[in-house]
């Protein structure tokens, strides 16, 4: 009978050690969960609603090569497949550059995003910096791979900025219990970076399509 108490007695002990460990790991996920996005109003008060956008060429400021063509178009088809706006084909904006001979790392001043406007009909301009980026892979995937965004919503009719957001991510925040969840490729850390841009923008009621 003692015996048996004692077996007991250790496998309860175990099922309560089991469940501190899962208690931390829950606590520890929530704790290095992905912080919110910083996005501000321009003027504290969004004073125009868009529909139909042109994605401009991405500002590359980092020290990843074409990274910038990736990125541009993983946010376009998250973008397209959202329906939050009417996005302009890749292809037009590529028209439109070749035909007024501009670069794409043209400075787009409110004269240039007002021809933008005018000639792909447009009522919104999406500008996106490359703040900075370390595509290195860890021990672990992405480990030590981030990259750094700004995201700005532009008024193409005016050329005022209308909304901007920033963040930066690495693969290992979106970790969920044992190493479950890190994203360890650069296209699947994009694609979840937009998704969250796209959210938050939902949630400002930006769009007006």
């Amino acid at each position: 009978m003692w015996l048996f108490n004692g077996i007991e007695y250790k496998y309860r002990g175990w099922q309560l050690l089991l469940l501190l460990l899962v208690l931390f790991s829950l606590v520890t996920v929530s704790c290095s969960s992905p912080q919110r996005t910083i996005t501000r109003v321009a003027g504290g008060k969004l004073r125009a609603q868009v529909c139909r956008v042109v994605l401009l060429p991405f500002v590359n400021e980092s020290q990843s090569q074409e990274l910038d063509i990736q990125a541009y178009r993983i946010f376009m088809a998250e973008i397209v497949k959202s329906g939050i706006f009417k996005v302009v084909p890749e292809g037009d904006l590529k028209h439109f550059l070749c035909r007024n001979r501009i670069t794409t790392d043209a400075i787009w001043d409110k004269e240039l995003v007002a021809s933008l406007s005018r000639q792909l009909e447009v009522d919104g301009a999406l500008v996106v910096y490359i703040r900075d980026s370390n595509l290195s892979r860890g021990s672990y995937g992405s480990k030590d791979t981030f990259v750094s965004l700004q995201v700005e919503l532009h008024d193409a009719r005016t050329g005022r900025l209308l909304l901007s957001s920033f963040l930066r991510r690495s693969g290992v925040e979106y970790t969920k219990m044992l190493h479950f969840g890190v994203i360890d490729t650069v296209s699947g850390l994009l694609q979840k970076m937009a998704q969250e841009i796209i959210e938050v923008w939902s949630e400002e009621d930006v769009s007006g399509c």
